[in-house]
């Protein structure tokens, strides 16, 4: 199966897969549950059939307008844009018709945050921030009840991680 077109989650080039309390994150859900967190739930997206589909599994009210669909990592079928205009206002349309039936999406506490790097260096400059733990030559896990302190943690990971990749 294909990950979707330019799979990722917040850095490709320096994260590979993340996950939250065992189920495995995009940036949709990472974001979804920031949103949760105020109470706001998420209406609608838009993005190819994967990210779609994966987000529609943790969010099922979620209206989403798929836009392009993936044959490969750099590569899709995208609709026109015209086609892609109306895929999107018919999703929005549908979205503000159900608002009644959306929920804030949040994370069970305790919240473990697990991120699994491209290489080791980036765990390497990770590691050196307090309340991460390494569980794998790659793998980093960040415990906490708040999620929005989760999220923090893993805005610094990812651009802490990131300056492992730059040339020295």
């Amino acid at each position: 199966e294909i990950d979707g077109a330019l799979d990722h989650t917040y850095s490709g080039e320096t994260i590979y897969d993340v996950r939250v309390n065992g189920t495995r994150c995009s940036e949709a859900l990472l974001n979804a549950a920031v949103l949760g967190t105020y109470g706001v739930p998420v209406a609608l997206l838009t993005g190819d059939r994967t990210i779609c589909d994966r987000t529609r599994q943790r969010l099922p009210w979620i209206a989403t307008a798929v836009v392009k669909e993936a044959i490969g990592r750099f590569s899709v079928n995208s609709l026109s844009p015209a086609r892609a205009r109306e895929t999107i206002r018919a999703a929005a349309r549908e979205a503000m018709q159900n608002l009644a039936r959306m929920r804030p999406f949040t994370f069970e506490p305790p919240i473990a945050l697990e991120i699994d790097f491209v290489g080791t260096q980036n765990a390497d400059f990770v590691e050196l921030i307090p309340g991460f733990q390494r569980i794998g030559g790659r793998t980093l896990r960040y415990v906490n009840d708040d999620y929005r302190t989760v999220f923090r943690a893993f805005c610094a990971a990812f651009r802490l991680g990131g300056a492992a990749n730059a040339p020295v």
